[in-house]
């Protein structure tokens, strides 16, 4: 059990913020000296395992993305995601605002894979019996990986997971949500 926790809590200071960091980091740096390439709206759902307030297990998410891609490699995407849980005695809902830097791995191609990482911040409200409280709102750092499938003309289907960590939670481990959304490129 210890040794997991340190072998978990190592992947994260060793592999995970320097992975989001280098990801948005390379898609800053890229996209000052490259062409415009476009811009993009998706709508997704997603199941997301949340261990921050450890009340809620197994959630349905549900979010809007909005990005742009500089080049045909490297792009930026803002996220906003919620996730409500109606327990018994009271009512969670936990909504995080990222910012990803995306990195394709096979451009131009009919299923295009890439690999995403960044910062964001996560809002935690209870709700008892009509009295809510804001709790744990924490800096939150996200890796991803997963791939878009071109659909007709601009619009594609992307299915993706990402592993997610919280500054103030309490497991102190990275949690995960998978999700799948139809997009639009403009």
């Amino acid at each position: 059990g210890s040794k997991l926790l340190e072998d978990l809590s190592m992947l994260r200071t060793k592999v995970a913020l320097p992975l989001a960091l280098a990801v948005l980091a390379l898609t800053f740096g890229a996209a000052a000296a490259q062409a415009q390439h476009g811009g993009s709206v998706e709508a997704y759902v997603g199941r997301y395992e949340p261990t921050v307030t450890d009340v809620a297990d197994g959630e349905l998410t549900w979010g809007v993305r909005g990005g742009y891609r500089f080049t045909s490699r490297l792009g930026l995407e803002g996220t906003v995601d919620r996730l409500t849980s109606d327990e018994d005695a009271f009512k969670l809902v936990l909504t995080t605002v990222d910012l990803s830097g995306k990195l394709y791995l096979n451009p131009d191609s009919r299923a295009e894979f890439y690999l995403l990482g960044g910062p964001g911040w996560a809002f935690v409200n209870l709700d008892f019996g009509g009295r809510s409280a804001r709790i744990a709102d924490s800096l939150t750092l996200h890796v991803g990986l997963g791939v878009e499938f071109a659909l007709y003309e601009n619009f594609y289907l992307r299915p993706d997971v990402r592993g997610r960590w919280y500054e103030k939670s309490a497991a102190d481990d990275l949690e995960v949500e998978g999700s799948l959304a139809l997009g639009l490129r403009f």
